[in-house]
Order: structure tokens, then sequence, then C-alpha cells
């Protein structure tokens, strides 16, 4: 029950929102990659913005995993998109520290999933 419940006990945006990050995006850069804009020369507010959606993208495709394994995203991919969250980590931190306490959240969600063994061992069970 807790794996199931996970996704749903924390709110990191609302998916209006997200679709009109996404939107912004794919209109603004086409088919960049959010490593790209992380990592590239873009604004702060940019780069925030991609830092945040591949940290709720690790998210997604590893509860995707959970609940249909067999049409889900490779955990490759989350693994490819928690890689570039923890690269803006520092950046975010820097420009928008509530988006970043959201973003070690998703973090912290992220180590739960691929680590339950060590986060069920952590608290007691």
């Amino acid at each position: 029950m807790f794996f199931g419940c996970i996704g749903s006990l924390f709110c990191i945006s609302e998916k209006k929102k997200v679709d009109e990050t996404i939107k912004h995006f794919t209109e603004n850069w086409g088919a960049v990659s959010l490593a790209c804009l992380v990592s590239g020369e873009e604004t702060p507010k940019t780069k925030v913005l991609a830092t945040e959606l591949a940290g709720m993208a690790a998210i997604g495709v590893t509860r995707s995993q959970l609940q249909q394994s067999r049409t889900a995203p490779l955990l490759e991919a989350a693994n490819h998109f928690y890689r570039i969250a923890l690269r803006g980590l520092d950046h975010t931190i820097v420009h928008e520290p509530l988006r970043a306490m959201k973003l070690c959240m998703l973090i912290a969600f992220y180590h739960v999933f691929l680590h339950d063994t060590v986060a069920l061992a952590y608290i007691g069970e």
C-alpha cells in the first residue's frame, strides 16, 4: 500500500501547470532535451523549470513501472531524468528555494521507489 500511495501523498504541481510548462518547452525549443536546457546557457527560470520537469519525469517513469511494467518506459529513462534533476539541483537551490524543496522531495521519492528495501529498513520495518 505504501508504494501504491506514495505518488499521491505529495503534490508537486497541478497537471495544468505541468502541461503548460511542457507546451512552453516544445513551442520554444522543439526537440531539445531537458539535459541541454539544464546545462546550457538558458535563463535561470528555464533551468529551474527543466530541472523540476526532469524530477517529475523520473518519478512518473518509476511509478508507471510499478503499475504497468510491460507498457511503461524503461527504468533507464527514469535514471536519465534523475541525473538531470540532480544536475540542476544546485542551480534550483540558488534561484528558487521553494522549488528546490519540492525537487529534494522528488529525489527522496525516487530513492524510495528504487531502493525500497533500504528505505523500509531505515524506518524500521
